[in-house]
């Protein structure tokens, strides 16, 4: 037995396993050891073989020891892994079991739902079978309601559109009206479009899952709108251009002030000043020598029997030309609304690209139109400068002073040929002028599109423009593309690319979005107004005047002269009554009978008297409409006594001057007050009068007259007369006559 502390020897007390012995045992024991110390070779061959053997057993004794310590290890790890495999195990059958538990309330549920869904199924179809004939009633009352509506829409359309045209009406002067005609007929057909495609949608009439019925609804709306901005801006820039050439035709009815003003900016302009007014200047006389060769065509054949009176006003001439060419532009045929039907579905294409192709799309388009717009304009003042020469000096100079006795045949000293009326036509029987063409000679005018369509030859003036005879319709065409892609473009943008551009690009975006609408802009407000004016003078002077629009211009020229010529009748017939007329005797018992009972609806019975601030009232009972200044004298006539009352016997007298007056004649009216006026001023008979004496004659009754109608008077009675410096008075009464009588009065 090994003691505790102590190492072993090696002995055989060390090797003794489970022995106890005393202390008389072991003193024995070693006394028999000792008396067989001394051992024979054998024994101690023997005594070394059981010490090797013996420490062999201890070498694998700590083996084994060693084998058993890493057993225990293994084992203690089993154990602990299995531990953990046994919790791991109880928490797995705890969630499954949990689980189980919550399956199986969610399919009872499902269980409940279910039964609670057919029974409230079984309820609805009870139901539905026992209101059906009241949902078709209401079905019904549903698809009215909503053509109603749309009825309704469309009408307030129309009334939006009539009020817009009522209120334009006041401003917008009335050439425009066919211009605001076609513009409203297609406003109208366009909103038509709307109503269909509405209908179309609610009614589930078109039933496509690849088209989005509302984008197009919105899209055709917005569509409508901006084209009847366009088109109200381009009337109002129509006016805009009336009003500059007006401006003109009246810098040109005084061309010896106008060059005088020349004179002196040229004095400014050698003095190194550069002078304001210039420039309008230098366009005053290019509108003057258009004037001349419109009026007097000295380089063309006679296109009329004579030629157009000097005072022919061009300025409403060119601005019904401008309403007649505005007109077409809005006169969509088949073609128009196929390039609308065709442009929405390209469209349509370019949405359904990435978004770098309708990046690319959203610059190209304006990028055309910009650059179509650009080349037109040039275009078409090349052309205007070939039909109108621009003034020189030498041409200002020599313009004539005024509009009275000068003969057309002087315009050959005065303005130059024009140059397209350059050149000369290639004889049409001599091949040495031919052109090869093909592999064949051919006339070059046998080329051009007239020859080709009609088999007709174009003129000088056609041929400036692209497809000659046809060119003006081409220019007609590519206005109603620009208009219809303008108008599609900021639609598409509203619609379609603010909401791209602003989530993808931010800052950057909105500042693309101002660029569009600038561009827009740019475009819509100018570029297409000034091709417009632009195509109105170079396709409506010269060869290409047209003839219709030429006489409705001299016969709203001769209304407007009508017209003053009637209102200045009407303030003479006033002087005459007041002055030089005759009191009427009361011999009509008709009319005496009538004014009295006018006189006693309004008479008041303590008095037997009306008051003055009733004769408008009476006076239209007797059927006449009398203006300020008429009722004025007529007032006067009645000689109201005191505090303003009217006796009957002063309203019959004042009725009857009225009815006497309507016999007098025009000429009879004129002639004795401008002979009784000029008489009392020479002492004596006149048979004529100077203008300056006309004028003084309308100097002493400024009060019956406005200055406008004073200076048209005085310039028809001076181109008339030829002003020669006098007028013989009854050459006045038969101006006076001739106007008064074919008027309405």
């Amino acid at each position: 037995m090994t003691v505790l502390g102590q190492e072993s020897d090696g002995s055989i007390f060390d090797v003794m396993d489970d022995t106890e012995l005393s202390e008389e045992e072991t003193t024995e024991l070693e006394a028999n050891i000792e008396e067989t110390e001394v051992l024979t070779t054998e024994e101690i061959e023997e005594e070394v073989t059981e010490e090797v053997t013996l420490e062999e057993l201890q070498v694998e004794n700590s083996a084994l020891i060693l084998q058993q310590e890493e057993l225990e290890e293994q084992l203690a790890d089993a154990q602990e892994k299995l531990d953990a495999y046994l919790e791991d195990i109880a928490e797995v059958d705890s969630d499954l079991q949990e689980k189980v538990t919550n399956l199986d309330d969610y399919n009872h549920k499902i269980i409940r739902a279910k039964l609670k869904e057919q029974a409230e199924a079984d309820a609805l179809a009870e139901a539905a079978e026992d209101s059906e004939e009241s949902e078709e009633d209401e079905e019904d009352e549903e698809a009215l309601s909503t053509s109603m509506i749309i009825i309704i829409s469309l009408g307030f359309m129309f009334l939006l559109l009539h009020g817009v045209r009522s209120l334009l009406g006041f401003t917008i002067l009335s050439f425009l009206n066919p211009a605001f005609y076609s513009l409203f007929v297609d406003v109208a057909i366009l909103l038509f479009i709307c109503a269909i495609v509405s209908i179309g949608y609610y009614s589930d009439f078109l039933e496509d899952n690849h088209l989005d019925h509302s984008v197009i609804i919105i899209g055709s709306a917005v569509f409508t709108f901006f084209w009847l901005l366009l088109g109200l801006w381009l009337i109002i820039a129509a006016q805009a251009f009336s009003q500059t050439w007006i401006h003109h035709e009246k810098s040109c009815q005084d061309l010896r002030n106008l060059t005088h003003i020349y004179q002196e900016a040229q004095i400014d302009l050698a003095e190194g000043v550069i002078p304001r007014r210039l420039k309008s200047i230098y366009k005053d006389f290019h509108y003057a020598i258009m004037r001349q060769l419109f009026i007097c065509p000295t380089f063309l054949p006679p296109v009329t029997e004579v030629y157009l009176r000097t005072d022919f006003n061009l300025a409403e001439y060119l601005s019904r030309c401008l309403a007649d060419v505005i007109d077409k532009v809005f006169q969509l045929n088949w073609l128009g609304y196929t390039f609308i039907i065709i442009a929405m579905i390209a469209w349509r294409f370019v949405v359904a690209m990435d978004e770098g192709a309708q990046f690319i799309a959203l610059w190209v388009l304006p990028g055309l139109v910009l650059f179509l717009s650009i080349i037109l304009i040039f275009k078409l003042r090349s052309v205007y400068n070939q039909l109108v020469p621009l003034p020189t000096d030498q041409i200002i100079l020599n313009l004539p002073r005024d509009n009275f006795g000068r003969p057309p045949d002087m315009n050959e000293d005065i303005i130059p040929r024009p140059g397209y009326l350059s050149g000369y036509f290639h004889s049409y029987d001599k091949e040495a002028n031919y052109i090869n063409c093909c592999f064949y000679k051919i006339h070059p005018l046998k080329l051009t599109w007239s020859y080709i369509i009609s088999k007709t030859f174009p003129n000088r003036h056609e041929l400036l423009f692209w497809g000659d005879k046809y060119g003006v319709d081409i220019i007609i065409g590519f206005l109603q593309g620009i208009s219809i892609c303008l108008t599609l473009w900021i639609t598409v943008i509203l619609l379609h690319f603010i909401p791209i551009l602003h989530e993808q690009w931010e800052i950057y975006g909105i500042c693309m979005i101002v660029a569009c609408i600038l561009i827009w802009l740019f475009a819509a407000c100018y570029l297409l107004p000034e091709i417009i004016r632009l195509v109105t003078l170079t396709s409506k002077i010269e060869m290409m005047k047209d003839r219709k629009i030429v006489e409705d211009s001299i016969l709203c020229d001769r209304v407007d002269k009508a017209k003053v010529i009637v209102r200045i009748y009407r303030q003479f017939k006033m002087i005459y009554r007041e002055k030089y007329g005759e009191k009427p005797e009361l011999k009509d018992q008709v009319i005496e009978n009538y004014a009295k009972e006018v006189f006693n609806l309004y008479k008041d019975q303590e008095n037997q008297t009306v008051d003055v601030e009733e004769l408008e009232d009476m006076i239209a009972l007797c059927g006449v409409k009398l203006e300020d200044d008429e009722l004025r004298l007529f007032a006067k006539e009645c000689k109201p006594e005191g505090n303003q009352n009217i006796t009957c016997q002063g309203f019959c007298n004042a009725v009857m001057t009225i009815m006497a007056s309507r016999k007098l004649r025009p000429e009879f009216v004129v002639r004795v007050v401008l002979t009784r006026h000029f008489q009392e001023g020479r002492g004596k008979n006149v048979q004529d009068a100077s203008i300056e004496e006309i004028k003084q004659f309308f100097n002493d009754f400024y009060w019956h007259f406005t200055e406008d109608d004073i200076q048209d008077f005085l310039w028809e009675t001076r181109f008339v007369l030829e002003d020669i410096g006098t007028a013989e008075i009854s050459e006045l009464s038969g101006l006076v006559r001739n106007n008064v009588n074919d008027y309405a009065r």
